[in-house]
Protein backbone atom coordinates (compact mmCIF):
# COMPACT_ATOMS: atom_id res chain seq x y z
CA UNK A 1 0.00 0.00 0.00
CA UNK A 2 2.83 1.93 0.89
CA UNK A 3 4.40 1.88 -2.57
CA UNK A 4 1.25 2.35 -4.06
CA UNK A 5 0.29 5.95 -2.02
CA UNK A 6 4.06 7.02 -3.34
CA UNK A 7 3.63 6.05 -7.04
CA UNK A 8 0.27 7.39 -7.02
CA UNK A 9 1.94 11.16 -5.19
CA UNK A 10 3.95 11.44 -7.85
CA UNK A 11 3.44 14.34 -10.30
CA UNK A 12 4.18 11.85 -13.57
CA UNK A 13 1.45 9.51 -11.98
CA UNK A 14 -0.82 7.84 -14.99
CA UNK A 15 -2.48 4.29 -14.74
CA UNK A 16 -0.87 3.67 -18.37
CA UNK A 17 2.56 4.52 -19.90
CA UNK A 18 0.99 5.39 -23.03
CA UNK A 19 3.62 4.35 -25.26
CA UNK A 20 6.70 1.95 -25.53
CA UNK A 21 9.95 2.86 -23.91
CA UNK A 22 11.52 4.43 -27.11
CA UNK A 23 8.45 7.44 -27.31
CA UNK A 24 7.89 8.70 -24.13
CA UNK A 25 6.59 5.51 -21.96
CA UNK A 26 10.17 5.87 -20.51
CA UNK A 27 8.73 7.49 -17.19
CA UNK A 28 11.37 8.07 -14.22
CA UNK A 29 9.64 5.51 -12.00
CA UNK A 30 10.77 2.79 -14.53
CA UNK A 31 14.10 4.17 -14.29
CA UNK A 32 14.39 4.37 -11.03
CA UNK A 33 13.11 0.44 -10.69
CA UNK A 34 15.52 -0.05 -13.29
CA UNK A 35 18.15 1.14 -10.89
CA UNK A 36 16.34 -0.61 -8.27
CA UNK A 37 16.90 -4.29 -10.32
CA UNK A 38 20.21 -3.59 -10.96
CA UNK A 39 21.21 -3.29 -7.41
CA UNK A 40 19.17 -6.30 -5.66
CA UNK A 41 20.67 -8.26 -8.77
CA UNK A 42 24.41 -7.03 -8.21
CA UNK A 43 24.55 -5.30 -11.56
CA UNK A 44 25.74 -2.51 -13.10
CA UNK A 45 22.42 -1.70 -15.15
CA UNK A 46 19.18 -3.35 -15.64
CA UNK A 47 16.94 -3.12 -18.49
CA UNK A 48 12.88 -3.70 -17.95
CA UNK A 49 11.00 -5.64 -20.03
CA UNK A 50 7.18 -6.49 -20.05
CA UNK A 51 7.91 -10.14 -19.68
CA UNK A 52 10.59 -12.87 -19.00
CA UNK A 53 9.19 -14.11 -22.79
CA UNK A 54 9.85 -10.47 -24.40
CA UNK A 55 13.27 -10.33 -22.34
CA UNK A 56 14.19 -12.94 -24.12
CA UNK A 57 12.86 -13.05 -27.59
CA UNK A 58 14.77 -9.18 -27.39
CA UNK A 59 18.65 -10.13 -26.23
CA UNK A 60 18.90 -13.62 -28.67
CA UNK A 61 17.53 -12.04 -31.12
CA UNK A 62 19.40 -8.57 -31.06
CA UNK A 63 22.46 -9.20 -29.70
CA UNK A 64 24.20 -12.04 -31.81
CA UNK A 65 25.58 -11.25 -35.08
CA UNK A 66 26.15 -13.00 -38.34
CA UNK A 67 29.59 -14.76 -37.78
CA UNK A 68 28.48 -15.51 -34.11
CA UNK A 69 27.36 -19.01 -32.72
CA UNK A 70 24.72 -19.66 -30.29
CA UNK A 71 24.70 -22.68 -27.86
CA UNK A 72 22.01 -24.14 -26.44
CA UNK A 73 20.69 -26.47 -23.92
CA UNK A 74 18.10 -28.84 -24.76
CA UNK A 75 15.81 -27.69 -22.37
CA UNK A 76 16.30 -24.02 -23.10
CA UNK A 77 12.60 -21.96 -23.02
CA UNK A 78 11.13 -21.54 -26.00
CA UNK A 79 11.15 -18.02 -25.62
CA UNK A 80 15.04 -18.60 -26.21
CA UNK A 81 14.21 -20.59 -29.10
CA UNK A 82 12.05 -17.90 -30.64
CA UNK A 83 14.59 -15.46 -30.14
CA UNK A 84 17.44 -17.55 -31.97
CA UNK A 85 14.86 -17.87 -34.76
CA UNK A 86 14.56 -14.07 -35.06
CA UNK A 87 17.96 -13.57 -34.74
CA UNK A 88 21.30 -13.18 -36.91
CA UNK A 89 23.59 -15.89 -35.33
CA UNK A 90 25.31 -17.45 -38.55
CA UNK A 91 25.95 -21.30 -36.47
CA UNK A 92 22.72 -22.81 -34.21
CA UNK A 93 23.60 -25.69 -31.97
CA UNK A 94 22.37 -27.83 -29.05
CA UNK A 95 24.21 -29.22 -26.61
CA UNK A 96 21.99 -32.24 -23.95
CA UNK A 97 20.29 -31.14 -21.08
CA UNK A 98 23.39 -30.56 -18.49
CA UNK A 99 25.97 -32.79 -20.12
CA UNK A 100 29.14 -31.00 -19.98
CA UNK A 101 31.00 -33.77 -22.36
CA UNK A 102 28.17 -32.95 -24.89
CA UNK A 103 28.88 -29.23 -24.31
CA UNK A 104 32.59 -29.66 -25.31
CA UNK A 105 31.95 -31.85 -28.79
CA UNK A 106 29.52 -28.85 -29.52
CA UNK A 107 32.24 -25.86 -28.93
CA UNK A 108 34.92 -27.92 -31.12
CA UNK A 109 32.71 -28.52 -33.66
CA UNK A 110 31.66 -24.72 -33.91
CA UNK A 111 35.15 -23.87 -33.35
CA UNK A 112 36.15 -26.35 -36.37
CA UNK A 113 33.50 -24.81 -38.61
CA UNK A 114 34.19 -20.92 -37.89
CA UNK A 115 37.79 -20.05 -38.28
CA UNK A 116 36.56 -16.58 -36.82
CA UNK A 117 35.39 -18.27 -33.90
CA UNK A 118 38.45 -20.16 -33.28
CA UNK A 119 40.90 -17.22 -33.20
CA UNK A 120 38.21 -15.07 -31.40
CA UNK A 121 37.30 -12.71 -33.94
CA UNK A 122 33.48 -13.73 -33.30
CA UNK A 123 31.70 -14.42 -30.26
CA UNK A 124 30.05 -17.87 -29.29
CA UNK A 125 26.83 -16.96 -26.49
CA UNK A 126 25.94 -20.18 -24.06
CA UNK A 127 21.89 -19.78 -23.77
CA UNK A 128 21.36 -21.37 -20.37
CA UNK A 129 18.82 -21.29 -17.44
CA UNK A 130 19.74 -21.39 -13.87
CA UNK A 131 16.68 -23.79 -12.69
CA UNK A 132 14.58 -25.91 -15.35
CA UNK A 133 11.70 -25.73 -13.77
CA UNK A 134 9.95 -28.17 -15.85
CA UNK A 135 12.83 -31.07 -15.32
CA UNK A 136 13.60 -30.00 -11.63
CA UNK A 137 17.21 -29.22 -11.88
CA UNK A 138 19.82 -26.60 -11.67
CA UNK A 139 22.37 -26.17 -14.24
CA UNK A 140 26.32 -26.65 -13.65
CA UNK A 141 26.56 -23.24 -14.57
CA UNK A 142 30.62 -22.70 -12.52
CA UNK A 143 31.40 -25.95 -14.38
CA UNK A 144 29.74 -24.56 -17.81
CA UNK A 145 31.81 -21.30 -17.26
CA UNK A 146 35.20 -23.20 -16.89
CA UNK A 147 34.41 -25.51 -20.10
CA UNK A 148 33.87 -23.06 -22.27
CA UNK A 149 36.65 -20.34 -20.57
CA UNK A 150 38.90 -23.43 -21.39
CA UNK A 151 37.45 -24.35 -25.04
CA UNK A 152 37.70 -21.16 -25.82
CA UNK A 153 40.89 -19.09 -24.30
CA UNK A 154 40.15 -15.66 -26.20
CA UNK A 155 37.70 -14.79 -24.25
CA UNK A 156 34.92 -14.89 -26.54
CA UNK A 157 32.81 -16.75 -24.81
CA UNK A 158 29.42 -15.19 -24.04
CA UNK A 159 27.36 -16.65 -21.17
CA UNK A 160 23.45 -15.86 -20.88
CA UNK A 161 21.58 -17.15 -18.26
CA UNK A 162 17.92 -17.02 -17.32
CA UNK A 163 17.09 -16.11 -13.86
CA UNK A 164 12.61 -16.32 -14.18
CA UNK A 165 12.42 -18.28 -10.80
CA UNK A 166 14.07 -15.77 -7.97
CA UNK A 167 13.53 -15.67 -4.11
CA UNK A 168 15.57 -18.73 -2.85
CA UNK A 169 18.93 -18.32 -4.47
CA UNK A 170 21.46 -16.24 -3.82
CA UNK A 171 21.83 -13.12 -1.82
CA UNK A 172 18.40 -11.79 -0.92
CA UNK A 173 16.84 -14.52 -3.40
CA UNK A 174 18.77 -12.41 -5.83
CA UNK A 175 19.16 -15.47 -8.40
CA UNK A 176 22.04 -17.76 -9.09
CA UNK A 177 24.16 -15.20 -10.75
CA UNK A 178 24.27 -11.99 -11.35
CA UNK A 179 25.15 -10.33 -14.18
CA UNK A 180 25.39 -6.79 -15.74
CA UNK A 181 23.92 -5.75 -19.22
CA UNK A 182 26.96 -3.76 -20.79
CA UNK A 183 25.06 -4.14 -24.30
CA UNK A 184 22.14 -2.47 -22.47
CA UNK A 185 21.98 0.59 -24.92
CA UNK A 186 22.29 -1.49 -27.96
CA UNK A 187 19.51 -3.83 -26.65
CA UNK A 188 17.04 -0.62 -26.18
CA UNK A 189 17.81 0.50 -29.71
CA UNK A 190 17.82 -2.67 -31.66
CA UNK A 191 15.10 -4.82 -29.88
CA UNK A 192 11.90 -4.78 -31.35
CA UNK A 193 10.04 -6.03 -28.09
CA UNK A 194 11.38 -3.02 -26.23
CA UNK A 195 10.66 -0.56 -29.13
CA UNK A 196 6.97 -1.67 -30.09
CA UNK A 197 5.90 -2.58 -26.92
CA UNK A 198 4.05 0.30 -24.82
CA UNK A 199 6.29 1.00 -21.49
CA UNK A 200 5.03 -0.59 -17.78
CA UNK A 201 2.04 1.36 -16.14
CA UNK A 202 2.55 2.52 -12.62
CA UNK A 203 0.57 0.00 -11.12
CA UNK A 204 3.26 -2.34 -12.95
CA UNK A 205 6.56 -1.15 -11.31
CA UNK A 206 4.41 -0.82 -7.82
CA UNK A 207 3.91 -4.42 -7.87
CA UNK A 208 7.39 -5.28 -8.89
CA UNK A 209 8.99 -2.66 -6.07
CA UNK A 210 6.49 -4.73 -3.64
CA UNK A 211 7.80 -7.68 -4.77
CA UNK A 212 11.18 -7.13 -4.35
CA UNK A 213 10.52 -5.91 -0.81
CA UNK A 214 8.69 -9.07 -0.24
CA UNK A 215 12.00 -11.16 -1.70
CA UNK A 216 13.73 -9.42 1.15
CA UNK A 217 11.80 -9.63 4.41
CA UNK A 218 11.20 -12.95 6.56
CA UNK A 219 8.96 -14.33 3.90
CA UNK A 220 11.80 -15.79 2.01
CA UNK A 221 13.34 -17.70 5.07
CA UNK A 222 9.76 -18.95 5.23
CA UNK A 223 9.77 -20.09 2.01
CA UNK A 224 13.00 -21.85 2.57
CA UNK A 225 11.75 -23.39 5.72
CA UNK A 226 8.67 -24.72 3.93
CA UNK A 227 10.47 -26.31 0.66
CA UNK A 228 12.87 -28.02 2.95
CA UNK A 229 10.00 -29.59 5.10
CA UNK A 230 8.49 -31.12 1.88
CA UNK A 231 11.60 -32.15 0.55
CA UNK A 232 12.12 -34.20 4.07
CA UNK A 233 8.76 -35.58 3.96
CA UNK A 234 8.82 -37.44 0.42
CA UNK A 235 12.91 -38.36 0.61
CA UNK A 236 12.35 -39.65 4.06
CA UNK A 237 8.85 -41.66 3.25
CA UNK A 238 8.94 -45.37 4.29
CA UNK A 239 7.56 -45.77 0.84
CA UNK A 240 9.94 -43.39 -0.89
CA UNK A 241 12.60 -46.45 -1.74
CA UNK A 242 9.53 -49.16 -3.04
CA UNK A 243 8.44 -45.94 -5.86
CA UNK A 244 10.51 -45.31 -8.47
CA UNK A 245 12.21 -41.57 -8.89
CA UNK A 246 10.50 -38.36 -10.13
CA UNK A 247 12.03 -34.62 -10.54
CA UNK A 248 11.54 -34.47 -6.76
CA UNK A 249 14.26 -36.90 -5.81
CA UNK A 250 17.13 -34.08 -7.79
CA UNK A 251 16.89 -32.05 -4.65
CA UNK A 252 16.83 -28.91 -6.52
CA UNK A 253 15.65 -27.39 -3.25
CA UNK A 254 13.60 -24.35 -5.20
CA UNK A 255 9.96 -23.54 -4.86
CA UNK A 256 8.65 -25.02 -8.43
CA UNK A 257 8.55 -28.92 -8.40
CA UNK A 258 8.14 -31.36 -11.27
CA UNK A 259 6.35 -34.18 -10.35
CA UNK A 260 6.74 -36.64 -13.30
CA UNK A 261 3.95 -39.17 -13.74
CA UNK A 262 3.02 -42.01 -16.15
CA UNK A 263 1.45 -40.95 -19.96
CA UNK A 264 -2.43 -40.17 -19.44
CA UNK A 265 -1.89 -39.87 -15.65
CA UNK A 266 -0.80 -36.06 -14.87
CA UNK A 267 -4.83 -34.90 -15.02
CA UNK A 268 -5.50 -37.43 -12.92
CA UNK A 269 -2.97 -36.72 -10.21
CA UNK A 270 -4.11 -32.52 -10.58
CA UNK A 271 -7.49 -33.81 -10.42
CA UNK A 272 -7.00 -35.79 -7.23
CA UNK A 273 -5.17 -33.04 -5.29
CA UNK A 274 -7.89 -30.94 -6.18
CA UNK A 275 -9.93 -33.25 -4.36
CA UNK A 276 -8.32 -32.22 -1.00
CA UNK A 277 -7.85 -29.00 -1.85
CA UNK A 278 -4.48 -28.45 -3.36
CA UNK A 279 -3.81 -26.46 -6.64
CA UNK A 280 -1.71 -27.32 -9.06
CA UNK A 281 -0.55 -27.67 -12.33
CA UNK A 282 -0.85 -30.53 -15.09
CA UNK A 283 1.51 -29.83 -18.12
CA UNK A 284 2.05 -32.52 -20.71
CA UNK A 285 2.99 -32.19 -24.36
CA UNK A 286 3.52 -29.62 -26.25
CA UNK A 287 4.22 -28.01 -23.43
CA UNK A 288 6.58 -30.39 -22.54
CA UNK A 289 8.50 -32.56 -24.96
CA UNK A 290 8.30 -35.72 -23.67
CA UNK A 291 7.17 -36.60 -20.18
CA UNK A 292 4.11 -35.59 -18.33
CA UNK A 293 4.28 -34.05 -15.27
CA UNK A 294 2.09 -31.90 -12.23
CA UNK A 295 3.84 -28.82 -11.57
CA UNK A 296 4.19 -28.02 -7.79
CA UNK A 297 4.66 -24.07 -6.80
CA UNK A 298 5.08 -23.85 -3.14
CA UNK A 299 4.61 -20.43 -0.85
CA UNK A 300 5.40 -18.62 2.06
CA UNK A 301 1.87 -18.84 2.93
CA UNK A 302 1.99 -22.78 3.08
CA UNK A 303 0.91 -24.45 6.71
CA UNK A 304 2.87 -26.68 7.25
CA UNK A 305 -0.27 -29.35 8.07
CA UNK A 306 -1.04 -28.56 4.11
CA UNK A 307 2.96 -29.29 2.90
CA UNK A 308 2.22 -32.73 5.29
CA UNK A 309 -1.06 -32.79 3.48
CA UNK A 310 0.20 -32.49 0.52
CA UNK A 311 2.90 -34.78 0.74
CA UNK A 312 0.58 -37.52 2.22
CA UNK A 313 -1.97 -37.54 -0.39
CA UNK A 314 0.92 -37.65 -3.15
CA UNK A 315 2.77 -40.71 -2.00
CA UNK A 316 -0.79 -42.30 -1.81
CA UNK A 317 -1.27 -41.51 -4.78
CA UNK A 318 1.78 -42.94 -6.31
CA UNK A 319 1.13 -46.11 -4.24
CA UNK A 320 -1.74 -46.73 -5.36
CA UNK A 321 -0.75 -46.59 -8.93
CA UNK A 322 1.73 -49.11 -8.35
CA UNK A 323 -0.74 -51.72 -7.04
CA UNK A 324 -2.42 -51.74 -10.24
CA UNK A 325 -1.55 -54.37 -12.73
CA UNK A 326 1.83 -54.87 -13.78
CA UNK A 327 4.74 -52.62 -12.15
CA UNK A 328 3.96 -49.47 -13.86
CA UNK A 329 6.55 -46.77 -15.67
CA UNK A 330 5.16 -43.88 -13.25
CA UNK A 331 8.05 -42.11 -12.06
CA UNK A 332 7.32 -40.77 -8.50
Amino acid sequence: MQLSLSLTASPEFVIGAGASRCFGGSTKEVTKLERLLADFHHGKEAMFFNSGYEANVGVYSTLPQPGDAIIHDTMAHASIHDGIRYGRASIVKAFAHNDLQSLDAVLEKVKLGSADISCGRRTVFVALESYYSMEGDISPIPEILSHVRSALPAGNGVLIVGEAHLGIVGPNGSGYMSLGTGEGKYIANFARGLMYSTGPSFPTVAAIRASIATLSSTDREQLRANIMLFYQLILMHPRRQALSKSGISKEAFVAIIPIITKQGQCHKLQQRLQVYGFRTHAVRYPAVPEEERVRLMLHADNKPDEIKGFARVLMEWGWEIMQVGPRPETRL
